[in-house]
């Protein structure tokens, strides 16, 4: 039992020294934090198509910086750590959001993503 809790312990570790050194792969992670936020956001929203937008960004910057298998292993590790990490930071509001999907500040995240990615729904 103490193996596995080690190993839960030194998991975070060994996967952000896999990227810490690389700096495509420290590109990709500021990205995604970056992102992650907005893509939680949104699907509390229920605007999943708008959602959509911000991981195909996430995928075009995965198939940029991916040279093997390896590096799309970790980076889809690293898409769900920043997704993890927004749904903790951003808990309330994700709440407050999925309370009033409909409402002003929703319309407006997705007023802006659309602007950003240049689109229309």
């Amino acid at each position: 039992m103490r193996t596995f809790i080690l190993v839960l312990l030194l998991l975070p570790l060994t996967v952000s020294a896999q990227f810490e050194d690389n700096p495509a792969q420290q590109t990709l992670w500021e990205g995604m934090t970056n992102s992650a936020p907005a893509y939680e956001m949104l699907i509390a929203c229920e605007r999943a198509v708008s959602a959509n937008f911000i991981l195909e960004d996430i995928k075009e910057m995965i198939a940029i910086t991916a040279t093997s298998r390896s590096d799309v292993e970790v980076a889809m590790e690293m898409w769900s750590r920043a997704r993890s990490r927004a749904a903790v930071d951003y808990f309330e509001t994700l709440k407050g959001l999925e309370q009033n999907p409909n409402g002003e500040t929703c319309n407006n995240l997705e007023n802006k993503v659309i602007q950003i990615y240049d689109r229309g729904i």
